[in-house]
């Protein structure tokens, strides 16, 4: 199964695709510390590996710590052996900064099939799409765009996809969830 929405009258979770990132993780940090909310960080775990103190950053914070592979490879091109080895080392970096395996997934650029769900599930984790996107990747997309693509949503309930490296998804986030909690009152997690 894939989550593609928080449950009913819960709030909304913030997601974080592709860190730990040295140039933009601090930075990230420091907006959901000011603005008092928590996310769910789908790092990479060759990152992780490689910047260890950036993920434990984000863990001391209170943010959780999702599988999103070790090298962000499209997952379906992948052979089962080099699949799973993707997911256990990632889950394997996660736990040596947590303790505890994670329990999220997303699969890079949502690229998943049977095959790559019955191993998420094996692994005893969950698969998480999205219900709300930034369209933070997109080239010509700045502050404005970004906010607006927040704001369009009446889903109240959704799972926002941002990426960590994007300057307009924090400046807009930066706007936007204080209306948000205004009007919920929370953001929540699953």
């Amino acid at each position: 199964m894939i989550i593609t929405q928080n449950k009913d009258n819960a709030g909304i979770v913030l997601t974080f695709d592709d860190g730990p990132n040295p140039e933009h993780t601090p930075e990230l940090l420091a907006v959901l510390d000011d603005l008092g909310v928590t996310a769910y960080f789908f790092v990479v775990g060759k990152a992780v590996k490689e910047r260890p103190e950036l993920a434990k950053a984000m863990h001391d914070a209170g943010h959780v710590l999702c599988n999103h592979s070790f090298t962000h490879p499209k997952l379906t091109t992948l052979s089962p052996d080099e699949r799973r080895a993707e997911l256990e080392q990632c889950s394997e970096a996660i736990a040596g900064i947590t303790g505890e395996a994670p329990q999220w997934f997303r699969p890079p650029y949502f690229d998943t099939n049977d095959e790559v769900q019955a191993l998420v599930d094996e692994l005893g984790m969950h698969c998480v799409n999205c219900s709300i996107r930034s369209k933070d990747t997109t080239a010509d997309i700045d502050t404005h765009g970004v906010e607006a693509n927040l704001r369009e949503t009446k889903n109240r309930d959704g799972i926002i996809l941002c990426h960590e490296w994007s300057k307009p998804s924090r400046d807009a986030l930066a706007r936007v969830i204080p209306e948000w909690k205004a009007e919920m009152g929370r953001l929540s997690l699953p």
